[in-house]
């Protein structure tokens, strides 16, 4: 465990991953410990499972674009100079929101990854359980091809396709 630590903390003070934690709010009913490990460079992940396929062609084009839109994230709250947070979310019972940011307001937008072509702009029961505990004001749904916008009570659902998160 130590020596796996070690070379974690290793990996994330050469930029070559980085860690993120739990966003915590009923610490009865969500996990509160194991942060996530993401690879910084899209290019060195792939290199270190020996896969270079294009995404067409793979299994994990899922955790493959997970990857990529956190580090759009995170460049985006490094050239902005925010002190905002990356987070995750996950209950005991499964359900999980693949991140949170949050700024030094205090104010949250969960983000969720659903690489795949969606037929209709469907929020999962996972991210509506989320909405409806944190009633953040935006989420936005990161997909494939679904381009539109929900609203979940109080909260405006923004689903954007990947292609369209750089004109952002």
């Amino acid at each position: 465990s130590e020596t796996i630590k070690n070379y974690l903390d290793i990996l994330k003070k050469t930029y070559v991953i980085d860690l993120i934690r739990p966003y915590v709010g009923n610490k009865r009913t969500e996990l509160t410990s194991n942060p996530i490990c993401y690879f910084i460079d899209n290019g060195f992940r792939n290199f270190s499972l020996d896969n270079l396929a294009p995404i067409e062609n793979r299994t994990d084009d899922g955790l493959l674009v997970e990857s990529l839109v956190f580090q759009e994230i995170r460049k985006y709250i490094a050239e902005m100079h925010f002190d905002w947070e990356i987070y995750y979310w996950r209950t005991k019972g499964g359900a999980e929101v693949d991140f949170v940011v949050q700024t030094k307001f205090e104010t949250i937008v969960p983000i969720e990854v659903k690489y795949r072509n969606m037929p209709q702009a469907k929020i999962s029961r996972s991210y509506r359980s989320f909405l409806e505990a944190y009633k953040p004001k935006m989420a936005i749904i990161v997909t494939k091809n679904q381009q539109a916008t929900r609203q979940l009570n109080k909260t405006m659902v923004y689903f954007i396709p990947l292609a369209e998160l750089p004109s952002m």
